[in-house]
C-alpha cells in the first residue's frame, strides 16, 4: 500500500510497502463475512516454507519436484552427513520455491527417531528475522 505525503504540493508517492497474503490452509471461514481467512505478510511466508519443506516429491498432483523431500532421509543413519544434506537441501528449497526470504539459517538436531528442524530467515527487503520449526519423526 503507497502512503503520500500531503504536506507538499504535487502529493508524489514517497513509500511503497510490498505487502503478501495467501489463503490459510486450514480453511477457517472469517466469522463475519463467512468467507476464508487469509495470511498475511511474514505468516504467508512461514506458511509456505513450513509446506515446503513438509511436502515430499511427487506428494503434489502435476508438480513432482516441488518440496524438500525431507521424510525420505529420516531412515538414513543418524550421522552428522545426513544433517549437513538436510540443511543443503532445505537452503536449496528455498532459494529456489520461496524467492520472498533472503537468507536462511538451519539448525539440525538429530535424536534416534526424530529430525528438529529449525529454520531462522529474514524476509527480503525486511531486517527482522522470521522463524519455523518444527519434528520430523518416523512411524513405526
Amino acid at each position: 500500500m503507497a502512503t503520500r505525503d500531503y504536506t507538499k504540493s504535487g502529493a508524489s508517492i514517497v513509500s511503497n510497502k510490498e505487502s503478501f497474503s495467501d489463503l490459510d490452509l486450514t480453511f477457517t471461514a472469517h466469522p463475519v463475512t463467512g468467507d476464508i481467512v487469509t495470511k498475511k505478510d511474514a505468516n504467508a511466508i512461514r506458511q509456505s516454507i513450513k509446506n515446503i519443506l513438509l511436502t515430499n516429491h511427487y506428494e503434489r498432483p502435476f508438480k513432482p519436484n516441488f518440496g524438500a523431500d525431507l521424510r525420505g532421509m529420516i531412515f538414513e543413519a543418524n550421522d552428522p552427513i545426513i544433517g549437513q544434506r538436510i540443511k543443503e537441501r532445505i537452503v536449496e528449497e528455498i532459494k529456489i520455491l520461496e524467492p520472498r526470504v533472503g537468507r536462511a539459517n538451519i539448525n539440525v538436531i538429530q535424536n534416534d527417531n526424530t529430525i528438529n528442524v529449525n529454520v531462522a530467515y529474514t524476509i527480503s527487503g525486511s531486517s527482522s528475522v522470521q522463524e519455523v520449526e518444527f519434528t520430523l519423526s518416523r512411524v513405526r
